[in-house]
């Protein structure tokens, strides 16, 4: 056999054992003493779940004609000072203070002013929840560790675990993780799989998300598009009547103005009222029994990035629980009714008119 019979030999063999490799290890590759916890796709994803002493989250992955998202529902224990009661009670004659009848101490004990109550919350997560997906899809920890005693478990923060992080797929088993403390020197965590007692070491960057996820996780954007992929607006405003206006030369920064559809001429006025509704962001999202009445949808406006995907946004004024007027939005990027600064939102709208009757520059 000639030598280059032997060499085409030896670099198809190489070849075969090269194919074999990526078809049976096709995880994403890991580096130093990295370890592959679960090896999923974001689209494998159906819940996750984070039960703790005060914070409960469920994280339900759903899907509409927009796209895919994050729905939450949060149940958080808190404090608050006891309601006073409406009635007064009926005077009562107190008697003076003596040695055989001593004053009652005013200051109450403080399980006394205060209750436990639980606030459930239901909303949309914005790009921390994508985050967390991200990070899960696939899990990676730094390293890992095993036949780890329980009388070693302690200083890990795993004897009484922090809470319990439950990730579920379709059709596989679920994994479920109790969440222990920070390695020291970093603030890196410690996870252990209830299954198999296995331990982990991951990025904090897993766990803060759900550990204050009542605050970090909830969506703020309206729209969810920049500045610079930002096409075309349209505005109509409550009697009907609507404007429409083009991003032109957007990816120059420096060329880049708004103008009015069919006008030549770039219009100042749009651009500034463009930025001011890009700047406007959501307080909370609103609550079942906090749904307001005598509502109007003052304002409509359509907008749509340089791919062609558009949001309907509405600014809606109404009447909140308390009885007080107040702004709300929803748009096919926030999915549910939000709260909104009355000032900011009662600006924008105000501005309407000027922008929509104001001629090119």
């Amino acid at each position: 056999m000639s030598k280059q019979a032997i060499l085409y030999g030896v670099l198809l063999s190489l070849s075969l054992v090269g194919s074999y490799w990526t078809w049976t290890h096709p995880e994403t590759p890991l580096a130093g003493e990295e370890v592959m916890v679960m090896e999923a796709k974001a689209e494998d994803i159906t819940t996750i779940l984070w039960d703790s002493e005060k914070l409960d989250l469920r994280l339900t992955v759903s899907e509409d004609a927009a796209g895919r998202y994050l729905l939450v529902k949060s149940t958080e224990q808190k404090r608050r000072l006891k309601p006073h009661n409406d009635e007064a009670p009926a005077p009562v004659e107190t008697p003076t203070p003596t040695t055989e009848t001593p004053g009652e101490d005013p200051a109450k004990p403080e399980e006394d002013r205060f209750e436990t109550y639980e606030e459930v919350k239901e909303f949309k997560a914005g790009k921390v929840g994508d985050e967390l997906l991200t990070a899960l899809s696939p899990m990676i920890a730094k390293r890992s560790l095993t036949n780890i005693p329980e009388d070693k478990l302690a200083p890990l923060g795993l004897a009484e675990p922090e809470a319990t992080l439950t990730i579920q797929r379709a059709g596989k088993p679920d994994r479920v993780f109790e969440v222990g403390g920070e390695a020291f020197g970093t603030r890196d965590r410690y996870l252990r799989e209830k299954e198999t007692g296995t331990i982990y070491l991951v990025k904090e960057d897993l766990i803060r998300p759900l550990k204050h996820g009542s605050t970090r996780l909830p969506d703020r954007e309206l729209i969810g598009v920049e500045a610079k992929d930002l096409a075309k607006v349209t505005v109509k405003d409550a009697s009907g009547a609507e404007r429409s206006f083009e991003h032109r030369n957007r990816v120059d920064e420096k060329a880049a103005f708004w103008a009015a559809v069919g006008e030549e001429g770039p219009q100042e006025s749009a651009k500034t009222w463009v930025e001011a509704l890009l700047k406007l962001k959501s307080t909370s999202f609103v609550a079942a029994d906090e749904t307001p009445t005598a509502t109007t949808v003052m304002a409509t406006i359509t907008t749509e990035d340089a791919k062609g995907q558009k949001v309907t946004l509405e600014l809606i004024k109404g009447t909140g629980a308390d009885g007080k007027e107040a702004w709300y939005a929803k748009s096919t990027h926030t999915r549910l009714l939000v709260k909104m600064s009355s000032a900011q939102t009662g600006d924008l709208v105000a501005d309407i008119p000027t922008v929509m009757g104001a001629p090119a520059q």
